[in-house]
């Protein structure tokens, strides 16, 4: 997705040390979903965070409406 390359263009950038910075990277959970309570759609994000995170981090996970 759109999200997913933005993250890894980020994190292409952040991995970069020749500007004297220790190598980082960023790792996302993010959920899109309509007629869902906000607690719902913050767990389902957090969920999609953690299974980065268990897969290395370094990501992003995009969760929609029809996987949910």
């Amino acid at each position: 997705t759109l999200i997913e390359n933005k993250i890894a263009g980020v994190n292409a950038v952040l991995k970069d040390t020749a500007d004297g910075l220790p190598e980082i990277s960023v790792s996302c959970g993010a959920i899109f979903g309509n007629n869902l309570p906000v607690s719902r759609l913050v767990r389902l994000a957090d969920e999609a965070l953690y299974r980065v995170k268990r897969n290395g981090g370094c990501g992003c996970e995009v969760v929609t409406g029809g996987s949910l």
